[in-house]
């Protein structure tokens, strides 16, 4: 990346790619704010982990079983219904995997 014009189309390109970013988190942006807005519209970002949603609605309850086992309990505050899921992991040498199943 050497020339000024090549500078420039990188820094475009990092514009959208935040933009689209953003935008994927649920807070719009309009081709016409500025790129200097962008850390304003950040900060409106709700939520977190991967994904987006709004966590802030939910109540979670965890559950565990005698034999271990986990049931997470997803509960919207808004309309009281609720989601279950059983959760668990597999652990072999250095590598974790984790399962969640809907119940």
């Amino acid at each position: 990346m050497g020339t000024t014009a090549d500078k420039l189309e990188y820094l475009f390109i990092t514009k959208e790619q935040i933009k689209q970013a953003i935008i994927a988190k649920g807070v719009e942006v309009s081709d016409s704010d500025t790129f200097r807005s962008y850390a304003e519209k950040i900060g409106l970002i709700s939520g977190g982990g991967a994904g987006g949603g709004n966590f802030e609605k939910y109540h979670i309850d965890q559950e565990i079983d005698e034999n271990g086992h986990t049931t997470l309990h997803i509960v919207d505050i808004t309309d009281q219904t609720t989601n279950n899921y059983m959760v668990g992991q597999v652990i072999n040498g250095n590598h974790t995997t984790l399962y969640i199943v809907d119940l």
